[in-house]
């Protein structure tokens, strides 16, 4: 029973898009996968979604660059430095990330189809990157997920990788 009671205070959010594969000899626009966003609402900001998302870039066969983007009321939580990251690949091996930038800054207003919102309480807007290294990933990555988790929370971003059919 406690198991069940400790899996479920976790909050799972996910997001995953299929895209044709990345390819390395072309410039950065090919290089560079779809993005992915989860919208979370907070009762405290109105209207306004927070938007967490990530993309990632083909840097070399052997790294990726995974840029993130967390908007959270609390500062610590949009700091991507206070969350556990890692990358898991096509075949399931779980690859750590090898480095970590990030900056937070607070945001006391928005605009929504043309009105100001202003906030008692800023939101947070954290935005880094994570780079991941592995040998030939390039060649792995037919799926990737980046997952990004904290106590009590659980980010993963799936990309799948697919030839299009000209056909479809």
């Amino acid at each position: 029973m406690a198991v069940v009671l400790a899996c479920g205070c976790t909050k799972h959010m996910s997001a995953h898009v299929t895209e044709p594969p990345l390819l390395m000899s072309a410039g950065l626009v090919a290089r560079t996968s779809l993005p992915l966003e989860i919208v979370t609402r907070d009762m405290e900001y109105g209207p306004v979604q927070t938007r967490n998302g990530a993309y990632f870039v083909v840097v070399s066969r052997d790294r990726f660059r995974f840029h993130v983007v967390l908007q959270h009321k609390w500062d610590d939580f949009a700091d991507l430095r206070t969350w556990n990251a890692y990358v898991v690949d096509a075949h399931g091996h779980r690859l750590e990330v090898e480095s970590v930038t990030s900056r937070v800054r607070a945001v006391d207003a928005f605009f929504i189809k043309g009105a100001l919102y202003r906030f008692r309480q800023p939101l947070y807007d954290g935005a880094g990157t994570f780079s991941v290294y592995a040998h030939d990933l390039v060649d792995a990555d037919e799926s990737i997920t980046l997952v990004l988790s904290r106590p009590g929370f659980e980010y993963r971003f799936h990309w799948i990788t697919t030839d299009v059919d000209p056909e479809s």
